[in-house]
């Protein structure tokens, strides 16, 4: 199953990014060389950038380099750090559940009240289900790392197991 996982992120990151650099440089060919352009271009270059940011979020999660503060925890002993890693790791984890439920809320009232982007005429709950999908992968990478820094010792011990998660 994580490999699936780490597969599909990887996949999901490439294709986004690669889909909206060749969308957005054929956007500028167009605007600057035929003086035109694609309406729907703008929107899909954003949502396909956030959702590979978002997901390169999930995979920074379990290679451990995701953004965190730690300039006073890491003054504190390795046992009181390994408690503040863990208080962390489950409040951010409690915050991903957090969006995913809100999400899923905004794409089923979306969906109910049949509210369509105006760029490119689709949906606009497939757009905002980047969202809950994210949050999930989110939660999935939580629950994998948090064992790992329960058990680590000090933050050399916790980097050497995150390499178990690729």
């Amino acid at each position: 199953m994580n490999q699936f996982i780490t597969k599909l992120e990887n996949v999901l990151m490439l294709v986004c990014m690669l889909c909206a650099l060749g969308l957005g440089t054929t956007q500028v060919v167009l605007r600057y060389v035929f003086n035109s352009g694609i309406i729907w271009a703008e929107l899909v270059i954003v949502t396909l950038t956030i959702l590979g940011s978002m997901v390169g979020a999930s995979r920074a999660i379990v290679k451990d380099v995701h953004v965190r503060i730690t300039v006073l925890t890491d003054q504190l002993p390795a046992s009181a750090q390994r408690y503040f890693g863990v208080a962390a790791m489950v409040a951010a984890l409690i915050y991903s559940v957090f969006l995913a439920y809100a999400g899923l809320l905004y794409v089923q009232f979306l969906h109910m009240t049949g509210s369509v982007s105006i760029e490119a005429d689709i949906p606009a709950w497939i757009i905002f289900s980047i969202v809950p999908f994210c949050m999930t992968l989110f939660i999935y990478r939580y629950c994998q790392c948090l064992p790992r820094v329960w058990e680590a010792k000090d933050k050399v011990e916790i980097k050497l197991h995150g390499k178990n998660f690729e």
